[in-house]
């Protein structure tokens, strides 16, 4: 952090307060949170040469976020697949790495890197491939009209869709 006095540049904001029976004081702010150093980055949990490992490494310098969800996966490149499954609360991640950026980049970052890779696939644990579970439940979702309507007026998209197993959630 910068010491107190410090000209509030590069992300903070100098602002005054005052303590107890004193004068004010300096003090620095920040915003926003600084993302993490490249040094301080925990290497991919994936076993050295995998594929997931591949993918982790070739995107983290330019889409650290997209390399986190793909760190967050189980990776498997099986007959020009590249699957990428997420655990069930992780289930949001799998829908940003679904989304067309997402996709694209690590598209593009498998056919760079992975040989034999054709298509991508993301799921999660539990999903139905067959579009049962909550990929139905997504597609109920998206046709209530009270979640319709409040997508128009708030806008918005729908993350992750859970069961409801008895009352909770």
């Amino acid at each position: 952090g910068r010491a107190a006095g410090g000209s509030g540049e590069a992300g903070g904001r100098a602002v005054a307060s005052r303590q107890e029976g004193g004068a004010p004081q300096a003090q620095h702010g920040r915003r926003r949170q600084q993302p993490p150093r490249i040094d301080e980055v925990e290497p991919s949990p994936h076993p050295p040469g995998s594929p997931g490992q591949v993918l982790s490494e070739a995107l983290w310098p330019g889409r650290p976020r997209i390399a986190a969800a793909i760190d967050a996966a189980h990776v498997d490149l099986v007959d020009g697949e590249l699957r990428l499954t997420l655990p069930a609360e992780a289930a949001g991640l799998a829908d940003f790495l679904r989304e067309d950026e997402a996709a694209s980049r690590v598209s593009d970052a498998a056919t760079r890197h992975l040989e034999g890779f054709e298509v991508l696939r993301v799921s999660v644990e539990g999903e139905d491939a067959a579009g049962g579970g909550p990929s139905k439940l997504r597609a109920l979702a998206e046709s209530d009209d009270g979640v319709v309507m409040v997508q128009r007026v708030l806008g918005g998209t729908i993350r992750t869709v859970v069961p409801d197993e008895g009352g909770e959630g």
